[in-house]
C-alpha cells in the first residue's frame, strides 16, 4: 500500500511538471520468447541516461570508501567525464556499495544507483517508483483492475502471456465498496419514481414499509373499533335503561296481579256472605286494576319491543366490527403480500449481483495468480539470463579480475600504509597513482567486456523494471479485490442479517394476519351463532305473540261471554221480578173474585140491582185483568225459561273457553320456559366466553341477567309438570348443542393456507369465539313478556 502511494505521488508530481511520458504495453505477445531471442541479438545503443541526482540523494552522503574517493578525485587521469556518463554502470559512485554484492555483478550498479532492501532469500525488493521512473525515463500505462459494475466478469483475459483488463472501476479507487453505489443508484431510482410505487427499494425500506402500513392499518382499525365501542357502549347504557323499566314494570305487572287475585278472592267471600255491597265495590276496583294491568302489560310488550330494536342495533355494530376486521385483514394479507413480493424480488437480485461479483472477484484473483506465475516465469527467465551473462563475464575476464583483486589488496595495503606513516606519504600516493592507473586500465578492459552487453543488460533491466511494476501493480490489485472480496463478505452477512431481519419481521406479520384471519372467524362464527340465536329467539317470540294473540282473543271472547252472562241474569232477574208482581196480582185477583161474588150475591139478594151491575163489572173487569196477568206471566215464564237455557248454555261455553284459555295458558308457559332456557344457556355460554378473556364487568352483567332469568324459571318449574320440565330441559339442552356442533362445523377454514397454520392448533370452541379485544355487548333476548305471565 505504502509503495502504490508513493507511486501515486510521483505520477501526480510528474504530470503537474507537465512532462510527456511515453506509455508502454504492460505486457507484448511473445514477450517470454523475446527474452531467448534478446541473448543472441546484436547490442542495442543505450537508452538516454537519467539526470544526476539531487543533493537529497545518498551520492552526497560520506563515504571513506578508497574506490568511492578515487571517483570523486578531480585528479583522477585516463577517463573523461563523458566516458563514465555514458554506461549505466559509471552510476555505483552516486550511492554506497553493498558488502555482499559482489564486485562487477550487475546488482552492485543498480545497487548504487537504485536502493534495494536484501530479502532472507537473497531477492532484491523492487526499488523506488521515483528512482525507477527516473532510470527509465518513461511511463508505464496503468493498468486498472477489472470493472466489476458493468460487465459482471470482464476480468483480465489471458492469451499466451498477453493479459488484457478493462477499465478501472470508480468504487475500486474510491474505496468504496460496490454495494454501496449500487445502493444509492436504487434509491436514486426510487426517489424518482416516487413514494406512489409502495415498493421500498431495500431491505430496510421493505420492513419499515411493512410496519408502517401495518401500522396505519391498526391505527384505522384501533379508530373504527373505538367509535363502534363507543356507540356499543351508549347502546348498552340505552338497554340498562329500557330494561330497568321493563323490569318495573314487570313488577308493578306481578303487584296488579296479586291485587286482582286477592279482590277476586274478597268478592267471592263477600258473595257467600251475601255481602253484596262490598262485591258491587270489588267489581269496580278489579274494572280499574284490569284496565292497569292491560296497560302494564302493553307498556312491557312495547319496552321489550324497544329492547328487541336494541339489540338488533347491537347486532349491526357487531356485523360493522366483524366487516372492519374483515377489511382489515384483506388489507393486511395484500400489503404483506406485496412486501413479500418486493422483498423476494430485491433479496433474489441482491443474491444474484452478490454471487455476480464472487464471480468475478474470483476471476480477477485466478487472473492475478495467473499473471503472477507468468511474472515468476518471467523473472526466472531474467535471472536465468543474467546468470549467463555474469558467467560469460567472468569467463571472459578471469585475468583482469584476479588483477583487479589483487590490485584493490595493494591499494589497501598502500591506503593503510598511507594513513601509518605520513613520512611515506608522498611515495605511497606515488604508487597508490600507479596502481590506481593500472587499476582503471584493467577496470577499462572489463567496461570494454560488459559494454558489448550493456543493451542486453538494459533490456533486462527495462524488463526486469516492468516485471516490478507489474508486480507490485498485482500485488496492489491482489490487495484491493482482496479487501473487496471482505467488504463482500461482510455485506453479504449484513444482507443476510437485515434478510433475516425481514423474514422475522414478514413472520410476525404472518402471525398477526393469522391472528385477525382467526380474529375474523371467530367473529363470523359468534356472529353466525348470534344471527341463529336471534333467528330462533324470533322464532319463538313469534310463537309466543302467536299464543298471545290467542289467549287474548279467548279473554275477549270471555269477556263478551261474560258481559252477555251478566246482561241475561239481569234480564232474568227483571223477569223474575215481573213474574212475581204477576203471581201478586193474580193471588190478589183470586182472593177478590169470591170476596165479589159473595157481595154480588148479597146485592141481588138484597135486590139492590145496581151494586150487583157494579160489582158484577168489577168481576169482569178482575177475570180480564186475571186473563192478561196470567198472559203476561206465560209470556215471562217461557222468556224466563229461554234465558236460563241460554244462560247456562253460556256458562258451558265460559267453562269450555277457559279450559282453551288455561290450555293456550300451559303453551305459552312451556314456550316461555323453551325460550328461558335457551336464553340461560346462551348467557352461560357468553358469561363464560367473558370470564374466559377477562372481560369481568360483561360476565357480571351477564350473570345477572341469568339470575334473574333462573328465577323466572324456577316460578315456571312450580306451575309446569315436573317431568314435563325434565323432558323440555333435555331437548333444549339437545338442540343447543346441535347448534354448537353446526356452528363449528361452519367455522372451519375453507382456504389452504389457514388449514396449514392451522395445523397444529386445536379446533375453535364456541367459550372461545370472542376474542380479548372486541367488547361484543350481549344482545338482551330476554325482551318479551309474555301475556301468560298476568295469568296465576
Amino acid at each position: 500500500a505504502a509503495a502504490a502511494a508513493a507511486a501515486a505521488a510521483a505520477a501526480a508530481a510528474a504530470q503537474g511538471q507537465g512532462i510527456k511520458k511515453k506509455k508502454i504495453a504492460a505486457r507484448r505477445p511473445g514477450y517470454a520468447s523475446g527474452l531467448d531471442d534478446s541473448a543472441s541479438s546484436s547490442p542495442q545503443p543505450p537508452p538516454p541516461q537519467p539526470p544526476r541526482l539531487t543533493s537529497q540523494s545518498p551520492a552526497h552522503q560520506h563515504n571513506d570508501d578508497p574506490q568511492v574517493v578515487e571517483s570523486r578525485d578531480p585528479r583522477r587521469d585516463g577517463r573523461s567525464e563523458n566516458s563514465a556518463s555514458s554506461s549505466i554502470y559509471s552510476q555505483p559512485a552516486a550511492a554506497p556499495i553493498k558488502e555482499d554484492v559482489p564486485v562487477g555483478s550487475i546488482y552492485s550498479t543498480q545497487s548504487a544507483s537504485k536502493p534495494h532492501v536484501k530479502k532472507d532469500d537473497g531477492e532484491y525488493a523492487r526499488p523506488a517508483p521515483e528512482a525507477v521512473k527516473s532510470d527509465v525515463g518513461l511511463e508505464r500505462e496503468e493498468v486498472p483492475p477489472p470493472s466489476y459494475e458493468t460487465e459482471v466478469g470482464s476480468g483480465p483475459v489471458v492469451h499466451g502471456g498477453d493479459v488484457t483488463r478493462g477499465d478501472e472501476d470508480s468504487s475500486l479507487r474510491s474505496g468504496r465498496s460496490i454495494y454501496d453505489q449500487r445502493d444509492e443508484d436504487d434509491q436514486k431510482k426510487v426517489g424518482l419514481e416516487g413514494e406512489s410505487s409502495g415498493v421500498a427499494a431495500s431491505e430496510d425500506g421493505i420492513a419499515q414499509s411493512l410496519l408502517s402500513s401495518i401500522e396505519k392499518l391498526q391505527k384505522r382499525l384501533s379508530q373504527q373499533e373505538a367509535v363502534l365501542k363507543r356507540e356499543a357502549n351508549v347502546l348498552t347504557l340505552e338497554q340498562g335503561r329500557v330494561r330497568k323499566m321493563r323490569e318495573e314494570a314487570i313488577a308493578r305487572l306481578h303487584e296488579t296481579k296479586r291485587q286482582i287475585a286477592s279482590s277476586q278472592a274478597a268478592q267471592a267471600i263477600a258473595q257467600e256472605r251475601e255481602d253484596y255491597e262490598a262485591a258491587e265495590t270489588l267489581v269496580s276496583k278489579l274494572s280499574a286494576l284490569t284496565s292497569e294491568k292491560d296497560a302494564l302489560e302493553a307498556a312491557a310488550n312495547k319496552l321489550s319491543r324497544d329492547l328487541e330494536a336494541l339489540a338488533d342495533k347491537k347486532n349491526q355494530l357487531d356485523s360493522l366490527l366483524l366487516e372492519e376486521w374483515s377489511e382489515y385483514s384483506v388489507q393486511l394479507e395484500e400489503k404483506l403480500s406485496e412486501q413479500r413480493k418486493a422483498f423476494s424480488t430485491r433479496a433474489g437480485d441482491t443474491l444474484a449481483r452478490a454471487t455476480s461479483e464472487e464471480e468475478a472477484l474470483a476471476e480477477a484473483m485466478e487472473s492475478v495468480t495467473n499473471q503472477l506465475e507468468h511474472l515468476k516465469f518471467d523473472r526466472e527467465k531474467i535471472v536465468q539470463e543474467k546468470t549467463s551473462i555474469e558467467d560469460t563475464i567472468k569467463s571472459k575476464t578471469k585475468e583482469e579480475r584476479a588483477e583487479i583483486q589483487e590490485l584493490e589488496t595493494k591499494r589497501a595495503e598502500v591506503n593503510e600504509e598511507i594513513e601509518q606513516i605520513l613520512e611515506r606519504l608522498r611515495v605511497k600516493r606515488e604508487e597508490e597513482a600507479n596502481l590506481s592507473r593500472r587499476l582503471a586500465a584493467a577496470q577499462d578492459k572489463v567496461q570494454d567486456v560488459r559494454n558489448g552487453f550493456t543493451a542486453k543488460i538494459t533490456r533486462l533491466q527495462e524488463k526486469e523494471t516492468n516485471i516490478q511494476h507489474e508486480e507490485e501493480e498485482c500485488s496492489s490489485r491482489l490487495s484491493e479485490i482482496n479487501r473487496k472480496q471482505d467488504e463482500l463478505h461482510v455485506h453479504r452477512q449484513e444482507i443476510l442479517k437485515k434478510h433475516e431481519a425481514v423474514e422475522e419481521t414478514m413472520e410476525k406479520v404472518s402471525k398477526t394476519l393469522e391472528s385477525a384471519k382467526k380474529r375474523c372467524k371467530e367473529m363470523q362464527v359468534e356472529q353466525q351463532q348470534m344471527d341463529k340465536d336471534s333467528a330462533h329467539r324470533r322464532s319463538l317470540i313469534a310463537d309466543a305473540e302467536e299464543s298471545n294473540g290467542r289467549i287474548l282473543e279467548i279473554r275477549n271472547l270471555l269477556l263478551q261471554k261474560e258481559n252477555r252472562k251478566t246482561e241475561i241474569a239481569g234480564q232474568v232477574l227483571a223477569l223474575q221480578q215481573q213474574a212475581s208482581m204477576c203471581r201478586s196480582e193474580l193471588a190478589g185477583i183470586d182472593a177478590r173474585v169470591p170476596e165479589l161474588e159473595e157481595h154480588k150475591k148479597l146485592a141481588v139478594t138484597a135486590k139492590n140491582f145496581k151494586e150487583a151491575g157494579r160489582l158484577a163489572n168489577d168481576l169482569k173487569l178482575l177475570v180480564s185483568q186475571r186473563e192478561e196477568t196470567s198472559s203476561s206471566q206465560n209470556s215471562i215464564n217461557e222468556k224466563l225459561q229461554r234465558l236460563q237455557k241460554e244462560l247456562v248454555d253460556h256458562e258451558q261455553e265460559i267453562a269450555k273457553w277457559k279450559a282453551g284459555l288455561e290450555e293456550e295458558e300451559r303453551k305459552a308457559s312451556i314456550l316461555r320456559f323453551r325460550h328461558l332456557k335457551f336464553w340461560s344457556t346462551s348467557l352461560k355460554r357468553s358469561g363464560d366466553q367473558a370470564y374466559a378473556r377477562g372481560d369481568l364487568e360483561s360476565a357480571r352483567e351477564w350473570g345477572e341477567q341469568l339470575s334473574m332469568c333462573d328465577m323466572e324459571m324456577n316460578e315456571l318449574r312450580a306451575r309446569l309438570p315436573a317431568g314435563f320440565v325434565e323432558e323440555q330441559e333435555r331437548e333444549v339442552e339437545a338442540a343447543a348443542s346441535s347448534k354448537d356442533r353446526s356452528s363449528r362445523e361452519e367455522a372451519e377454514p375453507q382456504d389452504e393456507g389457514m388449514v396449514e397454520n392451522r395445523e397444529e392448533e386445536k379446533p375453535v370452541e364456541m367459550e372461545e369465539t370472542t376474542p380479548p379485544e372486541v367488547n361484543v355487548v350481549p344482545v338482551d333476548r330476554d325482551c318479551e313478556v309474555p301475556v301468560e305471565e298476568s295469568q296465576d
